[in-house]
């Protein structure tokens, strides 16, 4: 999920219901790994993820996979600063520069 999460982040996962595109979620995956990785494909009873920094989607994940939804962490610079990070609020350039997905035209980032 590099650059958006960044190494030695402390993620703050929200067991919240509504999850969106756009959204970062950690699941657990069929191999019982703990993924966070941003939705791109929503429906019913399946999403389908992708990391920031990978050019292929992952496969389909049902949705009682997911743990909950990133909204914002905490990061520890080198000097030992702390800031809170909120990702909801992240600019996706980079992201969708790389993806070119068809949904960018459709997605409506909600604050």
């Amino acid at each position: 999920m590099y650059p958006t999460i960044q190494e030695n982040d402390v993620l703050i996962v929200s067991n919240q219901k509504k999850i969106n595109i756009g959204d970062i979620i950690s699941f657990k995956s069929d191999t019982s790994l703990i993924v966070t990785h941003r939705i791109i494909e929503l429906s019913a009873n399946s999403i389908v993820t992708k990391g920031d920094n990978r050019w292929r989607k992952d496969k389909s994940i049902d949705t009682s996979q997911v743990i909950g939804v990133i909204k914002e962490g905490v990061r520890i610079d080198n000097h030992g600063t702390r800031s809170i990070i909120s990702y909801r609020d992240r600019k996706w350039s980079s992201v969708f520069n790389r993806i070119g997905f068809k949904y960018l035209k459709k997605l409506k980032i909600i604050s």
